[in-house]
């Protein structure tokens, strides 16, 4: 994969919104865009990193984290987040409990590869039928205040909320398998 610095950039002002926002444990099934942020978490060196085999196990673990005091995130493509509903439901919104959805957002206008663009429109319908708040990234803005932001409101309405990771911060990157 061809990166620029413009990618590894955006991929380091994730990471110090993680880390701005006091989250301890990072959980991931990692794609090549969350690779990329993973990359930057292991040199930050301040989180634990949880590499999950499925996306509902990463929740599990972010849930049990959270539970023992600590700020979680998952990280993971928006294929996961659609084959995560259950643990969704079932954990974060019927205990009320905060997790921070990064969600690497495939599918969306500009993917050059047909073959996401199902998960992609399906991915903001099953986040309102799930009622899990959601903001889209902006790379011509904060993305450290972006993910603090989104951290923020996880907290306060006592559940899960994603950032969307959009294709502009890879923009002109070859992060396509």
């Amino acid at each position: 994969m061809v990166l620029t610095e413009r990618a590894r950039e955006h991929a380091r002002a994730l990471v110090r919104g993680l880390k701005a926002a006091r989250i301890e444990v990072v959980a991931s099934v990692p794609d090549q865009w969350i690779g990329l942020i993973l990359e930057e978490v292991a040199k930050e060196g301040s989180f634990r990193s949880v590499p999950v085999a499925r996306e509902e196990e990463g929740i599990g673990v972010c849930f049990g984290a959270v539970l023992g005091g600590k700020g979680a995130a998952m990280l993971m493509q928006n294929a996961g987040l659609l084959s995560s509903g259950t643990g969704l439901v079932t954990l974060h919104l019927l205990h009320q409990v905060p997790l921070l959805l990064l969600v690497s957002y495939r599918g969306t206008p500009g993917d050059p590869l047909f073959y996401h663009i199902p998960k992609g429109v399906r991915t903001e319908p099953a986040l309102r039928a799930l009622g899990i708040p959601y903001f889209l990234t902006d790379a011509g803005k904060d993305l450290t205040a972006q993910v603090c932001r989104t951290w923020t409101y996880a907290r306060e309405s006592a559940g899960p909320a994603a950032l969307l990771l959009t294709a502009d911060l890879f923009a002109g990157e070859d992060v396509y398998p």
